[in-house]
């Protein structure tokens, strides 16, 4: 209600807000839904019952839309009721299935389809036991485990069965030509037991004395050879029995790989079936528990009883009878006319301008508005002049205050405070009436000093109207040339710079 109450200087001349903390956003809008009640056009009734019908709506529209969307629902699955039917023949859990289904309605079908879960529970199907499928899972992969690891112990095996050949190949060979080279020293006893006596060369007949040496040397290779080859006549057998044993532990490995792997291939074949067999288990039941839900919905929704939407429909339309918006909105129009045609008279007192234009209280827009004869509409910002932004402020408060004094229920508090109304026509210099100009004081009233007067001479006529019903306070710079000789004006208190005696004592900070 203080947006009744007060005009302070950066509210009562400004061209943008007409009423006072309605330059913010939170109040303003909170204006415009109260107006209508604070000019009368509405009872406080109406107005609970505006906010009543508005929480009905928004109530009866969260129904509505929850109850709609249950229906589409409902509708859905009724559409698709027989694919429901179908689907449970091909599972083989419908009791009696029906090819021809010609005449059946949609409760013949809900009917059918609510047996299967007994039908189900009566086939005893398997239980797949908790655990099951991990145990299968860990045997099969027990059973890779040890394919891998013979796999791995085959390779090892082959490669040494590989390195063994090639080293019994190596041993032929050397052994091959050992004996080749045994071969060619074969005859050295021969030799050294010709020459050991005689010294004469079996060959040439020559005598040689100092032969000893060297067929001492050959004799030594010739040892040598010998005992080389007795070593390596022992090592292929070794080796052979080597090989034999490797290739028998490859053969062995390979027979067992080969057994895992038909061990391995039955575990996923049976583990395919059993992955096919549980699947259609948990289908079968999936399906039968979405059927329920369905079933279960639908009886729900079926069964819904609209009376509490009925009720809220009902309490909607008696509400809206009530508040009928046509004469509401006439109410409101006939209340803004008079408000309006007491701002004209008002607005005349003060000889502002546009007077010849329809001058109208704009409540949604929360200022005035001037309509044309041509019916060009002009608000309050785009009119020009301090003198019409101020003088309408004060027209439009003075004619609201003498319009909801008349009503039965007044919210608003009886009085009006305005902060320096002359500060658009002259500065705080001016007090005395007198004009200064270079010359000195001029001695003719000025028609700002006018203007000046006839805003205290329109409050003036204002209180008139009121009687001791209303205050005004006006905190004012002008000189009492500004007021002198108007009736109803008392002033209270001049707080200058050499009179102490301010708004708040100084008596009082003591």
């Amino acid at each position: 209600m203080a947006a009744f109450n007060f005009q302070p200087q950066h509210i009562v001349a400004n061209p943008y807000t007409l009423f006072f903390k309605a330059d913010t956003t939170e109040h303003r809008e909170k204006l415009k839904v109260i107006f209508p009640l604070i000019l009368g056009a509405m009872t406080s009734d109406i107005l609970i019952k505006q906010h009543k019908l508005k929480d009905l709506e928004k109530e009866f529209a969260k129904k509505n839309e929850i109850y709609n969307l249950k229906k589409q629902a409902v509708d859905s699955w009724l559409s698709g009721v027989k694919t429901y039917y179908i689907e449970a023949q091909e599972f083989g859990i419908i009791p009696n299935y029906i090819e021809n289904r010609t005449d059946w309605d949609v409760e013949k079908y809900k009917n059918e389809l609510t047996k299967i879960k007994d039908f189900v529970s009566s086939k005893d199907l398997p239980i797949i036991a908790p655990g099951a499928s991990e145990k299968f899972i860990s045997e099969l992969q027990q059973v890779i485990e040890e394919e891998d690891k013979v796999s791995q112990q085959i390779g090892e095996l082959r490669r040494r069965l590989s390195k063994l050949t090639e080293l019994k190949n190596a041993v032929d060979t050397y052994t091959t030509r050992l004996n080749q080279q045994t071969n060619r020293v074969l005859s050295i006893n021969w030799l050294t037991e010709r020459l050991k006596e005689e010294k004469i060369c079996p060959f040439c007949k020559a005598k040689h004395d100092d032969t000893l040496p060297e067929i001492q040397k050959l004799h030594e290779i010739s040892n040598e050879f010998a005992n080389i080859t007795r070593g390596i006549q022992q090592t292929p057998k070794s080796l052979e029995s080597t090989l034999i044993e490797a290739s028998k532990e490859l053969r062995e490995k390979e027979e067992y790989i080969s057994k895992i792997r038909k061990q391995r291939q039955q575990l996923e074949v049976e583990s395919s079936e059993q992955a096919k067999h549980r699947q259609r288990i948990r289908n079968i039941y999936k399906f039968v528990g979405k059927l329920e839900q369905a079933i279960e919905e639908v009886n729900h929704l079926s069964k819904v009883d609209d009376a509490e939407l009925s009720y809220l429909k009902n309490e909607i339309d008696v509400l809206k009878k009530e508040l009928d918006p046509s004469l509401l909105k006439k109410q409101i129009e006939d209340t803004l006319k008079t408000v309006s045609i007491l701002i004209r008279r008002y607005a005349e007192c003060l000889k502002l301008e546009h007077l010849r234009n329809e001058i109208s209280l704009d409540i949604k827009e929360l200022t005035v508005a001037f309509k044309s004869p041509l019916g060009k509409i002009d608000y309050l910002w785009e009119v020009g002049s301090g003198q019409n932004w101020l003088g309408y402020h004060i027209a439009t408060l003075l004619a609201i205050h003498q319009h909801i004094a008349s009503n039965g229920e007044n919210f608003v508090p009886s009085f009006l405070v305005i902060d320096q109304p002359s500060q658009v026509y002259f500065p705080e210099s001016l007090n005395d009436g007198n004009i200064k100009t270079e010359k000195g004081n001029a001695t003719k009233t000025p028609s700002d000093v006018d203007a000046v007067r006839r805003i205290f001479s329109t409050i003036s006529k204002f209180m008139d109207q009121m009687g001791l019903s209303f205050q005004i306070i006006i905190t004012e710079h002008a000189g009492s040339f500004a007021w002198e000789g108007i009736s109803n004006i008392n002033l209270v208190e001049e707080w200058r710079s050499e009179n102490q005696n301010a708004l708040i004592p100084t008596t009082w900070l003591r």
